[in-house]
């Protein structure tokens, strides 16, 4: 979570190569310890990160499988989020 926030930060800086850095490995990590909803939501970031990087493809690799992590749980608020997310 820790490193979630760290990227947040990053986020609210500009630093995208940094913020995306982080968001992949707190997705990583939680996806490790078995914490779904919160690697969701670091793929979320980090697709936002890496489109504010002009690196499409990976942002909606990242943004895709967000999605079916928020699908998968039923969360269906946080899965339109992303769904707009791939149409922005």
């Amino acid at each position: 979570m820790s490193l979630c926030r760290l990227g947040l930060t990053y986020a609210a800086m500009g630093s995208w190569h940094q913020a995306a850095e982080r968001f992949d490995e707190a997705a990583s990590l939680l996806r490790r310890q078995g914490m779904r909803r919160f690697e969701g939501e670091a793929l979320l970031e980090s697709g936002r990160a890496l489109r504010e990087l002009g690196r499409e493809a990976e942002a909606r690799a990242r943004l895709q499988e967000a999605l079916r992590i928020f699908e998968d749980m039923g969360e269906q608020d946080t899965a339109a989020t992303v769904r707009a997310e791939l149409l922005a």
